[in-house]
């Protein structure tokens, strides 16, 4: 068999389609949940849609910030030993407030059946 004669896989298969269009369509004595289930179904697909936009470009605002902060640290003092020092400080910083709030692990006793 040859990598030609393979066919890759669709996005859904029949049956997941006729699943859809079988809730999204309503029967004539269920006229209005058709219309609730397309809205809420556009809704989310409009919801995913802004989450990915949204986190991209948070994401691209983010590399920026700290690509100027990075640079400034550097021209002021021509090294990176403040850029680790505020990093393990950070670090340090979020393990003590870690084991602060954690609760206290015991180990779990299980019982032989």
């Amino acid at each position: 068999m040859s990598l030609e004669a393979v066919k890759p896989a669709g996005a859904f298969s029949a049956w997941e389609r006729s699943i859809a269009v079988r809730y999204l369509r309503a029967k004539k004595k269920q006229g209005g949940v058709a219309l609730v289930s397309i809205i809420s179904f556009i809704g989310v697909m409009l919801a995913v849609a802004v989450l990915i936009s949204v986190m991209s470009i948070m994401n691209g605002f983010r590399s920026e910030l700290i690509s100027k902060i990075v640079g400034y640290i550097l021209q002021w003092s021509g090294s990176y030993v403040p850029i680790f020092f505020m990093a393990a400080s950070a670090y340090l910083a979020a393990w003590v407030v870690f084991q602060l709030l954690a609760p206290k692990l015991e180990p779990a006793h299980l019982e032989e059946v």
